[in-house]
């Protein structure tokens, strides 16, 4: 556990602090003499709900183990994300003598993650805004990409599992389509087909 790339914390059944590894001191910048004896929740951040919290510890205490995503707060007050796994450990007889807590430090992770979506978000938009000004139906983005899955012959559900949405919603979009379509004076003999083929 000394040399663990991970943050390794132990406590007792009633969640206080008996032991945290070097790692541990190096990600939060509290040493095991500043946190022996107290709960970690000196570590929220207040974006993790106090039912999650409730959770949790139902959770463990019950046997079980918990995975889950934490958004802490370190001695400085920078926040950091981590990736944790809490379990109960047992001893012959299966009572649970204390609690282990192994996490990862995903902060980079995360912000890659959300550069990635906003990166995305924006080149959607780029491209949304371009094709309003090209196509005659006002369609979105989504709804264009839709327009084309329907061309290639594909179902509800194939849409669906290609865009990551229900064939519910899939559907939805095809009515949206179909009602702008409806509404439009406008006629185009590249998405005629497609527009009869929704009509059916």
């Amino acid at each position: 556990m000394e040399q663990s790339p991970s943050i390794v914390i132990i406590t007792d059944t009633a969640g206080n602090i008996e032991y945290v590894n070097p790692k541990f001191t190096q990600i939060t910048g509290y040493t095991l003499e500043e946190v022996i004896g107290n709960n970690p929740r000196f570590l929220k951040s207040g974006e993790t709900s106090r039912e999650e919290y409730k959770r949790l510890w139902e959770t463990i205490t019950s046997g079980c183990e918990w995975r889950g995503v934490f958004h802490n707060k370190k001695k400085n007050g920078e926040l950091y994300w981590e990736s944790a796994f809490i379990s109960p450990v047992k001893d012959p007889d299966g009572a649970i003598t204390h609690f282990l807590a192994v996490t990862e430090d995903i902060t980079e992770r995360k912000r890659t993650e959300e550069a990635l979506r906003k990166a995305r978000e924006e080149l959607e938009a780029k491209v949304e805004h371009q094709m309003l000004q090209r196509n005659p139906y006002g369609l979105s983005f989504r709804e264009f990409t839709i327009l084309h899955l329907v061309a290639a012959g594909r179902s509800d559900r194939e849409i669906g599992i290609e865009l990551g949405i229900s064939y519910l919603t899939a559907r939805k979009h095809l009515e949206n389509i179909r009602t702008k379509m409806n509404a439009s004076s406008r006629t185009e003999a590249s998405v005629r087909a497609v527009r009869e083929k929704l009509l059916d």
